[in-house]
């Protein structure tokens, strides 16, 4: 579907450019680049980008997940899913981060390092594939309440899609 494929490539764009902003924004972060005297011009975007961004990801992606789990079944559904996400991510992990991460911590003691990754939550192991090892939770969670929740029947909608004013509350009440 051409206007999916559409969607997604102006989220990824969003994102990339929400990134970019941050090193010159008033949002922070660790960047190569900063400006001693970051503009408040992004502000604006930087804020609604923030708390609309990803979550168009995660739409996308969900939008798709009841019909493929319907067609698959749950083991099907389950193998797909680790061959598409959980794997890659395992191996760009492994193969990337971990090693980049431990060069740049300077080589430390291998027991020092895997307590320092311990510390940080094993955040330093998928650093910017967290997005993909969500999906992957999002997509086993969706299979087991499937499983228990309605077995053997496909997913339908048992209420009309939520108006525009519903969905900008919910939006309203997640931002800080």
């Amino acid at each position: 579907m051409v206007f999916v494929d559409v969607l997604c490539v102006a989220v990824i764009v969003m994102v990339i450019v929400h990134h970019a902003t941050q090193a010159y924004g008033p949002t922070g972060g660790t960047w190569p680049v900063t400006d001693p005297r970051p503009s408040d011009w992004f502000r604006p975007f930087d804020t609604v980008n923030a708390a609309v961004g990803m979550g168009r990801l995660f739409f996308l992606a969900g939008y798709f997940v009841p019909r493929s789990y319907d067609r698959k079944g749950l083991g099907h559904f389950l193998k797909q899913r680790w061959s598409r996400i959980g794997l890659p991510l395992l191996i760009f992990a492994l193969a990337v981060h971990v090693p980049a991460v431990y060069l740049l911590a300077g080589r430390p003691p291998p027991a020092t390092f895997i307590g320092s990754l311990y510390e940080s939550g094993w955040f330093l192991v998928y650093l910017h594939q967290w997005l993909f090892g969500h999906l992957l939770l999002y997509s086993l969670a969706y299979a087991i309440c499937r499983r228990f929740v309605t077995p053997g029947r496909p997913a339908r909608w048992s209420w009309p899609p939520p108006r525009n004013a519903a969905m900008v509350a919910l939006i309203a009440a997640q931002h800080d």
